[in-house]
């Protein structure tokens, strides 16, 4: 992984600390810290200064596809077969016996009310913390197959699908 400070770039690699080389994921959490994720399955976590690595945390057996933190300060991550939450002490682990729609997950965002999003292959499932909702084609989806979302500081969401094009989802 590469970090660039507007001057100066700087390489990272797993004889620095970094947990694999092929990285396939990163996200900052609230107190600046960078993680990433990669083919392996295992995540760094770096706080400027020193790395730390958690070698297939509880939960994660597969390539991590996407991450994101959200404002509790959790750091959630995304495999072929779910979604895994860490809160800085212990790992939980979500998959569709808890309410994720569909198996596994492609992509995740946090909305700007704390909201995660999780993109399947059988549509958007949302989690508030306590309760699951799911979201498909006949609530107006594009296409069930969802491999990408992201968020207007609104709250307007943008859903992005395998073959089919473009949702957008507002909540005004």
């Amino acid at each position: 992984v590469v970090k660039y400070d507007g001057t100066e770039w700087v390489s990272y690699t797993e004889s620095d600390g970094l947990a694999c080389d092929t990285v396939t994921a990163m996200t900052e959490d609230l107190n600046g810290n960078m993680w990433f994720g990669g083919l392996s399955g295992d995540v760094s976590k770096f706080d400027g200064t020193t790395w730390k690595v958690f070698t297939r945390p509880s939960g994660i057996r597969e390539i991590i596809l996407d991450m994101a933190a959200d404002p509790e300060g959790n750091v959630w991550f995304i495999t072929g077969s779910g979604a895994t939450m860490y809160d800085g002490s212990r790992w939980r682990k979500y998959d569709e016996t808890d309410g994720l729609g569909g198996y596994g997950a492609s992509a995740l965002a946090v909305d700007p009310e704390g909201k995660k999003w999780f993109a399947t292959m059988n549509g958007v499932s949302v989690f508030d913390d306590q309760v699951w909702t799911y979201y498909s084609q006949e609530d107006g989806l594009i296409s069930n197959d969802i491999i990408s979302i992201a968020f207007e500081p609104d709250g307007t969401g943008w859903f992005g699908s395998g073959y089919y094009g473009l949702s957008g989802l507002s909540f005004e």
